[in-house]
């Protein structure tokens, strides 16, 4: 004799409703976005060519990071160039 578990749906919760009148739409909002998503969003952007010298060393230690990544490296040096643009940027911004 085999007894058949029922399990309950859960419904899912909906939060209150908002009204379009109750929001403030002039009020800014400050929201901290994930570098990594900030970083996917410039990528997107049409990329252009260019011939850089760039050291052994820091080739070498791009293709270590993108062995343990699976990330190609030329991404992975592209990144970093972007992370440097993008600390330079908001070191600008608050200077």
């Amino acid at each position: 004799m085999t007894q058949s578990t029922k399990r309950k749906s859960r419904e899912p919760t909906v939060p209150s409703e908002v009204s379009p009148a109750d929001v403030d739409w002039n009020a800014s909002v400050e929201i901290d976005l994930d570098p990594t998503l900030v970083e996917s969003i410039r990528a997107r952007q049409k990329l252009k060519q260019i011939t850089l010298r760039v050291g052994e060393e820091q080739i070498a230690e791009a293709r270590r990071v993108s062995r343990e990544t699976g990330v190609p490296y030329q991404t992975v040096l592209r990144r970093w160039l972007a992370e440097g643009a993008s600390l330079s940027r908001s070191v600008r911004k608050v200077g």
